[in-house]
């Protein structure tokens, strides 16, 4: 089964997708596929991810601290990494009070702190916690990874902060990549 998924990249972001893509003689939708399909078909990389929690083995953690390590210099990385560690608390009160606190007003406009909180709990209650899996691209304001799930699912997590301090998040997209 083929699904559509459509993420709407800002320019700046877009910009260094498209540039691989060039250096790699390849569509952009064409190099996204190929990364996700790596990802999915990656077996090795599945079986080394039983749990994502401090007994997680060294080399799977040892990745995943060096993943952080560079989102770190991005005001959309450290957001990014916020959410996701209260996300694998499963302390989704927190996960509220972090949405209401740290999103933007037109993001809450778009969908409410309550929605999302409702997203992200289907989500864990599918897929269990995440860990970050690759950088596809990040800046400044703006990342883009892939994240793996325990249950083996991968997912695009896309978050785009306003450029002024306090760093709202302006975007914050959790799309399923692949079917397992």
């Amino acid at each position: 089964m083929t699904k559509q998924v459509v993420l709407d990249l800002p320019e700046e972001l877009f910009n260094q997708v498209q540039a691989i893509a060039h250096s790699k003689g390849r569509g952009i939708n064409v190099l996204l596929n190929e990364w996700i399909e790596k990802t999915v078909s990656s077996e090795s990389q599945s079986e080394k991810l039983v749990t994502i929690s401090p007994s997680v083995d060294s080399a799977t953690s040892s990745t995943t601290n060096s993943l952080q390590a560079l989102l770190v210099p991005s005001n959309a990385g450290m957001r990014l990494i916020a959410q996701l560690s209260i996300f694998n608390k499963c302390d989704f009160n927190r996960l509220r009070d972090y949405i209401a606190e740290n999103y933007a007003p037109e993001a809450l406009e778009f969908a409410s702190a309550k929605a999302r909180l409702v997203e992200f709990k289907a989500v864990y209650k599918m897929s269990g916690k995440m860990r970050i899996d690759r950088i596809i691209a990040v800046d400044k304001h703006q990342a883009l990874v892939v994240v793996e799930s325990e249950q083996g699912d991968f997912y695009m997590m896309q978050v785009t902060v306003s450029e002024d301090y306090p760093h709202k998040v302006l975007i914050s997209t959790f799309n399923k990549g692949a079917e397992g």
